[in-house]
């Protein structure tokens, strides 16, 4: 598991991207109600190849979510949210 960073959010998408500490960025897309902010810290296996259980540290909530993009360019990440 490794904590990181959400720096967007795509709410109407389901997609968020997730920026860890070796300045990484993964993309996720979730098939609930996103109700996350920017800047909240959230923990995962992101390398998992599943669908993976995503932990809300911020608010100590979980949600479902799938890895559509692993890369270490943050505008590549974010703007692939709007291709998905």
């Amino acid at each position: 598991m490794m904590v990181g960073t959400i720096v967007a959010i795509n709410a109407l998408l389901g997609t968020l991207v997730v920026e860890v500490d070796d300045q990484t960025c993964v993309v996720l897309e979730s098939p609930g109600h996103l109700t996350m902010e920017m800047g909240d810290q959230v923990d995962g296996d992101w390398k998992s190849e599943d669908r993976l259980t995503v932990k809300n540290i911020t608010r100590n909530e979980e949600f479902l979510a799938d890895i559509q993009l692993i890369t270490k360019n943050r505008s590549e990440a974010i703007g692939s949210m709007s291709l998905l």
